[in-house]
């Protein structure tokens, strides 16, 4: 965890055998860099808040070139997550969930070039999936990145998220 930390990096670290999260940045951190870290051979049940390999609740924070395995929601923002955040070159492989936000209202959610295999990038309305989150962000954008699927859902405020030059089926009110 990092917590009331800014201007920080995590970098080059390979983690295996959790039943938890690798790299999870509280609401307190912002400005963290996650670079060229690997999640391998999680132990823990699929459900729950478990195998959400790489989350953050903070801000302005960059995960780059990561790489993830059978996780639940391995590139997510936690609820309210004030954004921006940005997801690049990160891939994952036979994921359990999806990437996007796992809670209500984080904004400014960034997903360049990110690879999912098994799995969706949703940025939209969840309606009552994950307990109910209703809209999990705005204002966010996938580009150039691969998955089973992407939902993206444009606000009824005009608030709109964004897909462009990607590779999935695609759903939803977006552009």
């Amino acid at each position: 965890y990092i917590a009331n930390a800014k201007n920080c990096w995590v970098r080059r670290v390979a983690f295996r055998y959790l039943a938890g999260s690798a790299v999870v940045i509280q609401r307190s951190g912002s400005q963290v860099t996650v670079e060229d870290c690997v999640s391998r051979e999680p132990v823990s049940e699929i459900g729950g808040s478990r195998r959400r390999t790489f989350l953050t609740f903070g801000e302005r924070c960059l995960f780059q070139r990561l790489y993830a395995e059978e996780g639940i929601n391995d590139f997510a923002a936690g609820m309210m997550a004030a954004g921006p955040n940005a997801f690049v070159q990160c891939e994952s492989f036979n994921a359990h969930g999806f990437s996007g936000a796992v809670g209500p209202w984080a904004t400014g959610l960034l997903y360049d070039c990110v690879d999912i295999d098994g799995n969706d990038i949703r940025l939209g309305n969840l309606k009552l999936e994950k307990y109910g989150t209703g809209w999990n962000t705005a204002n966010s954008t996938a580009y150039q990145c691969s998955a089973a699927g992407i939902q993206a859902d444009s606000l009824p405020d005009g608030s709109a998220n964004y897909v462009y030059g990607c590779w999935a089926q695609f759903t939803g009110t977006g552009w």
